[in-house]
C-alpha cells in the first residue's frame, strides 16, 4: 500500500470537507445559492484545496454554467494565460466566484445575491482552503466579500487586510476586452491590462513568501521582465 505525502493527506482532507460543504446544495433549484432565469447548475469552484492563492469573481458566466466551472470562457482564458506568464498552472490556485449561480444575461449580481454567496459558502470555502492571499477580480467580488463601498479604480493593487489575511483587489478580465487592453500591451503603464498582470505577480509574491511589493512600482519594470512588449493570449 503506497504511503500517502503529508501534502497529499491535506489536500484531501480539504477537499473532503469542501465536498461535504458541497453537498446540501446539489439540488441546486432548492438551494439559498440559486438564481432564476439562466442558471443550470451551481458552479462550486476547482483548483487546490490547499491553495496559498484563491481567486474570487463574481459569477458565472455562459461557459462556466454550462461546463460546470468557474472561469473557461474568454475571461478565464485570460487567467490562465496570465498565470502562465508568471510560472503556475490553474490547478495550483483555487478559482471561485462570490455568487454560484449565472445571473440571467450575465448581469452583475444584485446586493442579497452577493451576501447570501458570501454567507452560504463562500466564507465556508476560506476557512477549509485558509489562503496566505486572496485576489479578488472587478468590484462585484470586492465589495461583496468585504462588504464595504469600495471602487475598484481607486484600491486595486492595494492590500486589504480580511480576518487576517492579505486580499488583493484587481479588475476583472472582462473589463481588459471592455477597454481593448486585451491582446498587445505596449505603453500602457498603468493601464488595466498592464495591472492586471503585475497584481497576479504580486499576490504570488504574497502568497509564496509573505511579501507585499507596490504594484504600481512595480510596471515601471514590467517591460523590463517580459521584453519590449507583453502579449497576454
Amino acid at each position: 500500500m503506497t504511503k500517502q505525502a503529508p501534502k497529499d493527506k491535506i489536500q484531501a482532507s480539504k477537499q473532503s470537507q469542501l465536498d461535504t460543504l458541497y453537498a446540501p446544495h446539489q439540488d441546486f433549484k432548492n438551494s439559498p445559492l440559486f438564481v432564476p432565469g439562466a442558471c443550470t447548475k451551481i458552479v462550486f469552484g476547482e483548483g487546490n484545496p490547499d491553495a496559498a492563492i484563491l481567486f474570487i469573481g463574481e459569477a458565472p458566466g455562459r461557459d462556466e454554467d454550462e461546463q460546470g466551472r468557474p472561469f473557461v470562457g474568454r475571461s478565464g482564458k485570460l487567467l490562465n494565460r496570465a498565470l502562465f506568464l508568471v510560472g503556475l498552472e490553474r490547478e495550483e490556485v483555487y478559482i471561485t466566484n462570490i455568487v454560484k449561480c449565472r445571473p440571467p444575461g450575465n448581469r452583475t449580481p444584485l446586493p442579497e445575491e452577493l451576501q447570501i454567496g458570501r454567507d452560504q459558502l463562500l466564507l465556508a470555502q476560506i476557512e477549509i482552503i485558509n489562503p496566505r492571499a486572496i485576489c479578488t477580480l472587478g468590484a462585484a467580488a470586492l465589495c461583496g466579500l468585504t462588504e464595504k463601498p469600495y471602487k475598484i479604480t481607486a484600491v486595486r493593487g492595494q492590500p486589504i487586510d480580511f480576518n487576517g489575511r492579505i486580499l488583493l483587489p484587481t479588475y476583472h478580465p472582462a473589463r481588459l476586452f471592455a477597454t481593448n487592453q486585451l491582446f498587445h500591451i505596449s505603453g500602457f503603464a498603468g493601464g488595466a491590462a498592464t495591472h492586471f498582470i503585475i497584481t497576479i505577480i504580486v499576490i504570488i509574491i504574497t502568497a509564496c513568501w509573505g511579501l507585499w511589493l507596490n504594484p504600481d512600482l512595480l510596471i515601471a519594470h514590467t517591460f523590463g521582465i517580459f521584453g519590449d512588449e507583453l502579449w497576454l493570449i
